[in-house]
């Protein structure tokens, strides 16, 4: 069982209100909303932003995923250090998913490996490269 790191809270992906753990091991803590390791859960703040960054099967092993992409939710400390990096910030978790598609399925590609033509920024966010779409 996780337990949130601020609050002691016992908590699962679905508690709410309160403390939630993500996929990834990341954490929301309505007590702490401003710790660089914790993200928001979509709609569980009023105004969540969102950016790109390198899919979570690379983390896993699944060096298939090398050019993927996920959105990744972002809380409001954070959305200077996606900026800083080159990242991109996105108003919605839809936005973000379907640029991250649109990156790794251009048109005219039919393959089933994720081929993103950026790079992937030494910048993490939620133990995940920040993507940097190519110039």
């Amino acid at each position: 069982m996780t337990t949130c790191r601020h609050c002691g809270i016992a908590i699962t992906p679905h508690c709410e209100p309160g403390c939630w753990a993500g996929p990834n091991g990341e954490t929301y803590c309505p007590d702490n909303p401003n710790d660089d390791d914790h993200v928001p859960k979509e709609g569980h703040m009023a105004e969540s932003k969102y950016t790109v960054v390198q899919h979570s099967g690379v983390t896993t092993g699944h060096t298939e995923f090398a050019k993927g992409l996920e959105p990744k939710g972002l809380a409001p400390n954070q959305l200077d250090k996606v900026a800083k990096a080159g990242g991109l910030i996105f108003n919605s978790y839809t936005e973000a998913d379907d640029y991250a598609e649109a990156q790794m399925y251009p048109p005219g590609y039919n393959g089933m490996t994720p081929r993103a033509p950026g790079t992937f920024s030494d910048v993490e966010i939620g133990g995940l490269k920040i993507y940097l779409p190519k110039a």
